[in-house]
């Protein structure tokens, strides 16, 4: 029995249900059927509309324009008929004339200055440059820029050669040991700044030479100098200053070695040429000379110097 209820309300379900849907499905129906007669009626109302006259557009047809170049100067002349006699009422009657007599031509040549084909003595009435004229301005604009004395930083190597004085050394055994010197080199650095008139450096260079007494004696100099510059030109210049620093000596012989640390000072004498924009070669001679020191006496040196500057 239990199974018999079970059935029937299941059918009964089944049976709502689909009656549901088919109500839900007619529904859908409907809606479709009135759109599309909607559609119909709005195609009908269009297409009982008048048509659109289309719109002509006349373009204008192009000009045509001549491509030959007239000279107004030169194409305004009399025609056939009036070539024939021109000519002026005076108290005598008419006198003729030839129409080239009265209207020359004009040559269009006359009425633009040439800059290249203008002559020596050729100026316009406006008062233009003659030809010379304009040719120094071109070379002058086209002109390499003139190497000039130059102000600013500098920074650069130097060698040169020294010619020592002979000296001496002292010790505990033997109160003076004279060495006669030989030829020498020097090399070094330099920083500086030229003001215009003045300038002024730092300087490290290292100097050597041997002494005929089995010596070898060298030095390392930190020095600063202060030249005044003599323009003699665009490019050189001569030069003249003193310095000023501070040396450290040693004197290396077969047993003792003196060293030491003390003043020293130089004299200096030289010419300069500016060889680029950037680059410059010197030339220096100095008269160097050290403080003395109990162990050594005072070192001094003829120097020839070349150092090239590189303006920073």
């Amino acid at each position: 029995m239990r199974v018999v209820l079970y059935f029937f309300f299941l059918g009964v379900a089944v049976v709502a249900s689909v009656s549901a849907d088919f109500d839900s499905l007619n529904q859908k129906y409907l809606k479709l059927k009135q759109r599309s007669l909607d559609h119909e009626e709005s195609i009908k109302v269009l297409l009982s509309r008048p048509k659109i006259t289309p719109t002509k557009f006349v373009l204008p047809e192009p000009k045509v324009v001549s491509t030959e170049l007239t000279d107004p100067f030169i194409d305004n002349k009399p025609s056939s008929a009036t070539q024939s006699v021109i000519g002026y009422e005076n108290a005598g009657g008419i006198e003729e004339q030839n129409p080239e007599e009265l209207s020359p031509e004009i040559d269009f040549d006359d009425l633009v200055n040439d800059p290249i084909g203008v002559t020596e003595n050729n100026l316009d009435v406006n008062g233009s440059a003659s030809n010379d004229e304009l040719l120094s301005a071109y070379d002058d604009f086209y002109a390499k820029p003139k190497v000039t004395h130059s102000v600013g930083y500098y920074f650069g190597p130097l060698f040169g050669f020294i010619f020592p004085q002979n000296g001496a050394v002292f010790n505990e055994s033997s109160p003076k040991t004279e060495y006669k010197a030989e030829t020498g080199t020097t090399i070094g650095l330099q920083f500086g700044r030229d003001f215009g008139k003045v300038r002024w450096d730092a300087e490290y260079n290292y100097m050597g030479f041997d002494a005929e007494t089995d010596f070898e004696v060298s030095a390392h100099n930190f020095i600063s100098h202060l030249n005044f510059d003599f323009e003699i030109g665009d490019r050189a210049d001569l030069r003249t200053g003193l310095g000023l620093g501070i040396g450290f000596m040693n004197f290396d012989g077969n047993s003792d070695n003196y060293n030491g640390v003390g003043f020293i000072y130089d004299f200096v004498l030289g010419a300069g040429y500016k060889i680029t924009s950037l680059w410059s070669l010197n030339l220096d001679y100095r008269y160097y000379s050290s403080a003395a020191n109990d162990s050594y006496d005072q070192l001094k040196s003829h120097m020839l110097i070349l150092n090239a500057n590189f303006d920073l």
